[in-house]
Protein backbone atom coordinates (compact mmCIF):
# COMPACT_ATOMS: atom_id res chain seq x y z
CA UNK A 1 0.00 0.00 0.00
CA UNK A 2 1.08 3.65 -1.43
CA UNK A 3 2.21 5.64 2.12
CA UNK A 4 1.76 3.03 4.78
CA UNK A 5 3.73 4.78 7.03
CA UNK A 6 1.71 7.62 6.67
CA UNK A 7 -1.60 5.79 7.20
CA UNK A 8 0.25 4.35 10.41
CA UNK A 9 0.98 7.38 11.90
CA UNK A 10 -2.34 8.94 11.20
CA UNK A 11 -4.36 5.94 12.50
CA UNK A 12 -1.94 5.46 15.49
CA UNK A 13 -2.71 9.34 16.48
CA UNK A 14 -6.51 9.40 15.75
CA UNK A 15 -6.83 6.44 18.05
CA UNK A 16 -4.80 7.84 20.90
CA UNK A 17 -6.88 11.36 20.40
CA UNK A 18 -10.03 9.42 19.96
CA UNK A 19 -9.61 7.78 23.60
CA UNK A 20 -8.94 11.01 25.25
CA UNK A 21 -11.67 12.61 24.25
CA UNK A 22 -14.38 9.62 24.88
CA UNK A 23 -11.97 8.79 28.41
CA UNK A 24 -11.91 12.60 29.64
CA UNK A 25 -15.45 12.88 31.16
CA UNK A 26 -14.12 9.33 33.53
CA UNK A 27 -10.73 10.70 34.22
CA UNK A 28 -12.29 13.95 35.41
CA UNK A 29 -14.67 12.22 38.08
CA UNK A 30 -11.61 9.47 38.97
CA UNK A 31 -8.90 11.74 38.96
CA UNK A 32 -10.02 15.05 40.12
CA UNK A 33 -13.84 14.07 41.69
CA UNK A 34 -15.61 16.08 39.22
CA UNK A 35 -19.10 14.48 39.44
CA UNK A 36 -20.40 13.46 35.61
CA UNK A 37 -23.32 15.06 34.46
CA UNK A 38 -25.81 14.26 31.40
CA UNK A 39 -23.74 12.35 28.80
CA UNK A 40 -24.43 15.02 26.79
CA UNK A 41 -22.82 17.96 28.45
CA UNK A 42 -19.67 15.85 28.75
CA UNK A 43 -19.03 15.69 25.39
CA UNK A 44 -20.23 19.00 23.70
CA UNK A 45 -18.18 21.29 24.47
CA UNK A 46 -16.04 23.81 22.48
CA UNK A 47 -12.75 21.50 23.16
CA UNK A 48 -13.72 18.51 21.67
CA UNK A 49 -15.20 20.44 18.41
CA UNK A 50 -11.71 21.25 17.99
CA UNK A 51 -10.13 18.38 18.94
CA UNK A 52 -12.93 16.65 16.31
CA UNK A 53 -11.25 19.03 13.88
CA UNK A 54 -7.57 17.57 14.30
CA UNK A 55 -9.11 14.09 14.30
CA UNK A 56 -10.86 14.94 10.69
CA UNK A 57 -6.98 15.92 9.73
CA UNK A 58 -5.36 12.76 10.57
CA UNK A 59 -8.68 11.08 8.88
CA UNK A 60 -8.06 13.13 5.83
CA UNK A 61 -4.51 12.08 6.12
CA UNK A 62 -5.32 8.39 6.06
CA UNK A 63 -7.18 8.69 2.87
CA UNK A 64 -4.78 10.90 1.35
CA UNK A 65 -1.47 10.49 2.90
CA UNK A 66 0.35 13.95 2.28
CA UNK A 67 2.69 14.26 4.98
CA UNK A 68 6.11 14.64 4.12
CA UNK A 69 8.39 12.75 7.07
CA UNK A 70 11.80 13.84 5.73
CA UNK A 71 13.21 15.86 8.86
CA UNK A 72 13.45 19.30 8.30
CA UNK A 73 17.83 20.47 8.58
CA UNK A 74 16.43 24.05 10.30
CA UNK A 75 17.62 24.00 13.93
CA UNK A 76 14.99 25.94 15.19
CA UNK A 77 12.16 23.59 13.96
CA UNK A 78 14.16 20.89 15.48
CA UNK A 79 14.13 23.01 18.99
CA UNK A 80 11.02 23.13 18.70
CA UNK A 81 10.23 19.45 17.90
CA UNK A 82 12.57 18.12 20.92
CA UNK A 83 11.27 20.86 23.38
CA UNK A 84 7.64 19.03 23.32
CA UNK A 85 9.21 15.68 23.26
CA UNK A 86 11.02 16.67 26.48
CA UNK A 87 7.53 17.83 27.63
CA UNK A 88 5.94 14.72 26.65
CA UNK A 89 8.45 12.50 28.75
CA UNK A 90 8.54 14.57 31.66
CA UNK A 91 4.89 14.12 31.93
CA UNK A 92 5.12 10.77 31.39
CA UNK A 93 7.71 9.88 34.21
CA UNK A 94 6.33 12.15 36.65
CA UNK A 95 2.48 10.90 36.29
CA UNK A 96 3.13 7.59 35.87
CA UNK A 97 6.03 6.18 37.81
CA UNK A 98 6.61 9.21 40.42
CA UNK A 99 3.12 11.39 41.56
CA UNK A 100 5.07 13.41 44.18
CA UNK A 101 1.98 14.84 45.19
CA UNK A 102 0.73 11.37 46.26
CA UNK A 103 2.58 10.23 49.20
CA UNK A 104 2.89 6.60 48.97
CA UNK A 105 1.94 5.86 45.55
CA UNK A 106 3.58 2.81 43.84
CA UNK A 107 3.12 2.55 40.39
CA UNK A 108 2.83 -1.48 40.87
CA UNK A 109 -0.83 -2.84 42.51
CA UNK A 110 -4.67 -1.75 41.58
CA UNK A 111 -6.70 1.58 42.47
CA UNK A 112 -10.46 1.03 43.81
CA UNK A 113 -12.76 4.23 42.29
CA UNK A 114 -16.17 4.94 42.75
CA UNK A 115 -17.58 5.73 38.75
CA UNK A 116 -19.83 7.29 38.81
CA UNK A 117 -19.45 9.13 42.14
CA UNK A 118 -22.06 8.68 44.61
CA UNK A 119 -23.16 5.95 42.56
CA UNK A 120 -21.85 3.28 44.78
CA UNK A 121 -20.54 1.75 41.68
CA UNK A 122 -16.30 0.61 42.28
CA UNK A 123 -14.13 -0.62 40.00
CA UNK A 124 -10.54 -1.90 40.22
CA UNK A 125 -7.74 -1.66 37.38
CA UNK A 126 -4.23 -1.68 37.49
CA UNK A 127 -2.66 1.00 38.50
CA UNK A 128 -0.41 0.90 35.41
CA UNK A 129 -3.26 0.77 33.48
CA UNK A 130 -4.93 3.69 35.00
CA UNK A 131 -2.03 6.12 35.07
CA UNK A 132 -1.46 5.19 31.49
CA UNK A 133 -4.94 6.10 30.52
CA UNK A 134 -4.46 9.39 32.43
CA UNK A 135 -1.01 10.16 30.97
CA UNK A 136 -2.57 9.62 26.84
CA UNK A 137 -5.84 11.46 28.02
CA UNK A 138 -3.64 14.79 28.69
CA UNK A 139 -3.61 16.92 25.34
CA UNK A 140 -0.47 17.84 26.69
CA UNK A 141 1.53 14.75 25.73
CA UNK A 142 -0.59 13.62 22.48
CA UNK A 143 0.02 17.31 20.90
CA UNK A 144 3.39 17.50 22.09
CA UNK A 145 3.88 14.06 20.32
CA UNK A 146 2.06 14.72 17.34
CA UNK A 147 3.35 18.49 16.50
CA UNK A 148 6.85 17.80 18.34
CA UNK A 149 7.01 15.76 15.36
CA UNK A 150 5.67 17.20 12.81
CA UNK A 151 7.54 20.39 13.46
CA UNK A 152 10.23 18.73 13.15
CA UNK A 153 9.66 17.13 9.50
CA UNK A 154 9.40 19.20 6.24
CA UNK A 155 5.78 18.30 6.07
CA UNK A 156 3.81 21.94 5.52
CA UNK A 157 0.14 23.18 5.66
CA UNK A 158 0.75 24.97 2.26
CA UNK A 159 1.53 21.19 0.60
CA UNK A 160 -0.29 18.85 2.97
CA UNK A 161 -4.79 19.40 3.66
CA UNK A 162 -4.76 17.26 6.37
CA UNK A 163 -1.84 19.19 8.15
CA UNK A 164 -3.59 22.47 7.23
CA UNK A 165 -6.59 20.88 8.70
CA UNK A 166 -4.66 19.38 12.01
CA UNK A 167 -2.89 23.06 12.67
CA UNK A 168 -6.47 24.83 12.46
CA UNK A 169 -7.80 22.49 15.09
CA UNK A 170 -4.57 22.82 17.54
CA UNK A 171 -4.88 26.74 16.62
CA UNK A 172 -8.74 26.46 17.75
CA UNK A 173 -8.04 24.61 20.39
CA UNK A 174 -4.99 26.09 22.34
CA UNK A 175 -6.92 29.78 21.80
CA UNK A 176 -10.09 28.23 24.13
CA UNK A 177 -7.30 26.75 26.55
CA UNK A 178 -5.89 30.65 26.34
CA UNK A 179 -8.96 32.46 26.78
CA UNK A 180 -11.13 30.01 28.75
CA UNK A 181 -8.64 28.58 31.43
CA UNK A 182 -5.26 30.65 31.40
CA UNK A 183 -7.37 34.21 31.08
CA UNK A 184 -10.39 33.58 32.74
CA UNK A 185 -8.81 32.49 35.47
CA UNK A 186 -5.85 35.10 36.13
CA UNK A 187 -8.70 38.06 35.15
CA UNK A 188 -11.10 36.99 37.53
CA UNK A 189 -9.32 34.55 40.15
CA UNK A 190 -12.35 31.80 39.44
CA UNK A 191 -11.28 28.55 37.80
CA UNK A 192 -12.77 25.15 37.38
CA UNK A 193 -11.36 21.58 37.72
CA UNK A 194 -7.31 21.84 38.86
CA UNK A 195 -8.03 25.40 38.99
CA UNK A 196 -10.71 25.07 41.17
CA UNK A 197 -9.71 26.41 44.88
CA UNK A 198 -6.27 27.74 43.64
CA UNK A 199 -5.15 31.35 43.96
CA UNK A 200 -2.87 33.29 41.05
CA UNK A 201 0.41 32.50 42.99
CA UNK A 202 -0.53 28.96 43.85
CA UNK A 203 -1.48 27.94 40.07
CA UNK A 204 2.06 29.47 39.30
CA UNK A 205 4.26 27.54 41.60
CA UNK A 206 2.57 24.24 40.08
CA UNK A 207 4.90 22.63 38.36
CA UNK A 208 1.76 20.77 35.89
CA UNK A 209 1.12 24.21 34.92
CA UNK A 210 4.65 25.26 33.52
CA UNK A 211 4.20 22.45 31.36
CA UNK A 212 0.99 22.40 30.44
CA UNK A 213 1.41 26.28 29.53
CA UNK A 214 4.66 26.66 27.74
CA UNK A 215 3.90 23.68 25.69
CA UNK A 216 0.57 25.19 24.98
CA UNK A 217 1.86 28.04 23.90
CA UNK A 218 4.75 26.93 22.14
CA UNK A 219 2.33 25.10 19.73
CA UNK A 220 -0.41 27.77 19.32
CA UNK A 221 2.59 30.24 18.28
CA UNK A 222 4.19 27.20 15.75
CA UNK A 223 0.97 26.25 14.30
CA UNK A 224 -0.46 29.87 13.00
CA UNK A 225 3.11 30.51 11.86
CA UNK A 226 3.07 27.71 9.59
CA UNK A 227 -0.67 28.14 8.55
CA UNK A 228 0.52 32.32 7.71
CA UNK A 229 4.41 31.35 6.06
CA UNK A 230 4.68 27.62 5.99
CA UNK A 231 8.36 26.36 6.34
CA UNK A 232 11.40 28.81 5.79
CA UNK A 233 13.13 26.38 3.28
CA UNK A 234 9.87 26.67 0.91
CA UNK A 235 10.06 30.61 1.31
CA UNK A 236 6.23 30.71 0.53
CA UNK A 237 4.27 33.45 1.69
CA UNK A 238 0.71 34.66 1.36
CA UNK A 239 -2.17 35.21 2.31
CA UNK A 240 -5.55 33.54 3.57
CA UNK A 241 -7.32 32.56 0.92
CA UNK A 242 -11.20 32.96 0.56
CA UNK A 243 -12.44 29.13 1.39
CA UNK A 244 -9.88 29.22 4.24
CA UNK A 245 -11.27 32.21 5.74
CA UNK A 246 -14.69 31.02 5.25
CA UNK A 247 -13.45 28.05 7.50
CA UNK A 248 -12.70 29.80 10.44
CA UNK A 249 -15.44 32.01 10.20
CA UNK A 250 -17.83 28.94 10.61
CA UNK A 251 -15.47 27.47 13.33
CA UNK A 252 -15.91 30.52 15.36
CA UNK A 253 -19.76 30.53 14.60
CA UNK A 254 -19.48 26.87 15.45
CA UNK A 255 -17.40 27.34 18.56
CA UNK A 256 -19.61 30.69 20.07
CA UNK A 257 -22.41 28.29 19.43
CA UNK A 258 -21.19 25.42 21.01
CA UNK A 259 -19.86 27.34 23.99
CA UNK A 260 -22.63 30.07 24.66
CA UNK A 261 -25.87 27.57 24.13
CA UNK A 262 -25.41 24.14 23.57
CA UNK A 263 -22.85 24.03 26.72
CA UNK A 264 -25.65 25.61 28.99
CA UNK A 265 -28.81 23.80 27.04
CA UNK A 266 -26.48 20.34 27.70
CA UNK A 267 -26.62 21.03 31.55
CA UNK A 268 -30.59 21.70 31.57
CA UNK A 269 -33.26 23.43 30.26
CA UNK A 270 -33.56 26.86 32.11
CA UNK A 271 -35.55 29.67 30.36
CA UNK A 272 -33.73 32.32 32.12
CA UNK A 273 -29.87 30.80 31.19
CA UNK A 274 -31.08 29.63 27.65
CA UNK A 275 -32.33 32.95 27.04
CA UNK A 276 -29.03 34.68 28.10
CA UNK A 277 -26.96 32.70 26.38
CA UNK A 278 -28.94 33.42 22.86
CA UNK A 279 -28.67 36.97 23.73
CA UNK A 280 -24.69 36.80 24.34
CA UNK A 281 -24.79 34.37 21.01
CA UNK A 282 -26.31 36.53 18.88
CA UNK A 283 -24.17 39.84 20.55
CA UNK A 284 -21.04 38.06 19.64
CA UNK A 285 -21.55 36.81 16.31
CA UNK A 286 -22.80 40.26 15.15
CA UNK A 287 -19.61 41.72 16.97
CA UNK A 288 -17.87 38.56 14.92
CA UNK A 289 -19.20 39.88 11.40
CA UNK A 290 -18.63 43.58 11.57
CA UNK A 291 -14.85 42.85 12.81
CA UNK A 292 -14.80 41.15 9.51
CA UNK A 293 -16.53 44.01 7.61
CA UNK A 294 -14.09 46.46 9.42
CA UNK A 295 -10.78 44.33 8.89
CA UNK A 296 -11.96 43.82 4.85
CA UNK A 297 -12.91 47.56 4.42
CA UNK A 298 -9.55 48.30 5.41
CA UNK A 299 -7.93 46.04 3.21
CA UNK A 300 -10.09 47.46 0.27
CA UNK A 301 -9.31 50.73 1.05
CA UNK A 302 -5.68 49.67 1.49
CA UNK A 303 -5.17 48.18 -1.46
CA UNK A 304 -6.49 51.44 -3.28
CA UNK A 305 -4.74 53.58 -2.22
CA UNK A 306 -1.51 51.71 -3.12
CA UNK A 307 -3.13 51.64 -6.60
CA UNK A 308 -3.15 55.52 -6.68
Amino acid sequence: MEKIVNRVFALFFFILIAIQVLWAPIKNSVFMNIPPSTLLSEYINPFNLAFLIVLVGLLYEMYHPTLNFELDKNRKWRAIGIFLFVVAAIVIVVEMFWQPYNPGYSFLGSATFEYPGGSGNFHTLPIPLLSFLNIICMETVSFSLLFGFLFMTKSTPQTSKSYKIMLVGAVALEVLFFILSYLLFFVTGMGMGVYSGLTRMELLTKYWFHWDFWSELVILVSAIWLLKRGKEHLHQTRPWTPQEKRFVSIFIVLALFVTLVLSPLAMGVDIQRVFASLIMFALATVGFILYLRHTEKKKRKGHEIGLL
